[in-house]
Order: C-alpha cells, then sequence, then structure tokens
C-alpha cells in the first residue's frame, strides 16, 4: 500500500480498491463485497443502502483510528498512542463487520 499518494482520500498511503489486498491481518475481496451499511453507522437499525461500498468504510474508519492514535490515542475504542496500524487496521475491520449484513468482503486472519 506505500507509494501511493497521502492525500489520496484523505488517507495514509491507501487508495480504494478495485483489487484484492491484504494489510495487518486485513483481507479483502471485492468479489465478496456484498454487505450492506446501515444509513446511521452508530446504530445497528435503520435504512440499509451502499450495497459493495465496505471498502471504503474501512478506508475512513482506519485514517480515523490513526488520526485518534497520532493524537494521543482513544481508550473507548482501543486505541493507544503506541497502536500498529496492523492494530488499527484489525479495529477498523471488526468495526466495519458489525454495522454491516452481509459478507463485507473484509475477513480477519
Amino acid at each position: 500500500m506505500g507509494g501511493h499518494d497521502p492525500r489520496n482520500l484523505g488517507t495514509r498511503g491507501m487508495s480504494g480498491a478495485g483489487n484484492k489486498f491484504s494489510f495487518g491481518g486485513v483481507t479483502y475481496d471485492p468479489t465478496q463485497d456484498l454487505g450492506r451499511q446501515y444509513q446511521n453507522m452508530s446504530a445497528t437499525s435503520g435504512k440499509l443502502l451502499n450495497k459493495g461500498a465496505s471498502v471504503w468504510n474501512f478506508i475512513y474508519r482506519l485514517q480515523q483510528l490513526m488520526n485518534q492514535r497520532d493524537n494521543g490515542g482513544n481508550p473507548d475504542r482501543g486505541v493507544r498512542a503506541d497502536s500498529t496500524d496492523p492494530e488499527l487496521a484489525k479495529l477498523a475491520a471488526q468495526f466495519v463487520n458489525s454495522k454491516n449484513t452481509g459478507s463485507t468482503g473484509l475477513r480477519l486472519s
């Protein structure tokens, strides 16, 4: 994932996935991205939308967690100031998987 312009999508070195990838113990298979995101990401109910958008939610959540780490951590979300990128990737994947129905294409290894 290195070598990408870090300004792309406001993330650090990640661009949109049209391809499979593996990062920090998380693998993504776009052919399995069949999940549907809840409209209200803070709840587990509401209107379902964005079929196939799980990877974008993963990238967005990972960026949030990285920012929290860089600002001293966020114990409520399991983010420490010394959290590694692979640890944060797993937290991001767990979050996306918990907020979607169906397969997101994101797997923890």
